[in-house]
């Protein structure tokens, strides 16, 4: 099978560092509706977790597969704090196993040969990057692999918004954003700042991401509805 790096939009998809503005309050992410799909429409099984090689300090092997999983339900269950329902069929489990996988992702954040195997681990990135997701297609378009890396280039990851201060982000709402790249969500155009899951920035120690919103509610749907 050929696999080619044709990606969403034409780019890596990634999420970077935010900086808080006023506009953030001016649209509830209750009320924005606005998402984006990536092409194709892939039902992937099984997603490999590297929990072994390169953890941040202070991010146990444990803590990480555990966030892996309730972040991949966050779509399955559609969960969210906007009183919203939606009947869906997301595909996909975590595989944590003792797997020693790399994501085909390379330091300067660009995709590189795919070998058949959706990867997560953690790894360097560029720049703000703090996730990123790299999915490629067939020559007719269909995605058959989706790989994430979450970066550990000086970089400061918290499991719990209890304490937080500084450039510290949270790898939950991270983690749930990157998942969605692999089940076929693009970055959201927001209407306003309405900080939702798959705004393509969030701002530090910011915890929203961790449930859905309005717009990203329906963006599965659409994907994945049951």
């Amino acid at each position: 099978m050929k696999y080619g790096k044709i990606l969403p939009d034409g780019e890596v998809l990634e999420l970077t560092e935010g900086e808080a503005t006023s506009a953030r309050l001016a649209y509830s992410r209750c009320d924005d509706y606005s998402y984006n799909l990536s092409a194709g429409n892939w039902r992937p099984s099984t997603l490999y977790l590297n929990s072994n090689e390169r953890l941040p300090a202070g991010i146990a092997k444990s803590t990480f597969e555990s966030i892996m999983v309730a972040s991949l339900n966050v779509w399955k269950n559609g969960t969210n704090s906007c009183g919203l329902s939606r009947a869906l069929n997301v595909p996909g489990s975590i595989s944590s196993g003792t797997w020693t996988y790399d994501a085909n992702i390379s330091t300067t954040n660009t995709c590189e040969t795919a070998d058949g195997l959706n990867v997560i681990d953690f790894g360097p990135l560029t720049g703000n990057t703090l996730g990123l997701a790299c999915t490629w297609y067939t020559a007719s378009g269909i995605p058959v692999q989706a790989d994430v890396r979450f970066d550990t280039s000086d970089r400061s990851w918290v499991t719990s918004t209890t304490g937080c201060s500084g450039a510290s982000y949270d790898l939950r709402s991270v983690v749930t954003h990157e998942l969605g790249h692999v089940l076929g969500l693009g970055h959201a155009t927001e209407n306003g700042g309405s900080d939702l899951t798959m705004s393509p920035s969030i701002t530090n120690c910011n915890a929203s991401g961790r449930t859905l919103g309005a717009g990203d509610l329906t963006g599965i749907y659409v994907k994945h509805g049951g």
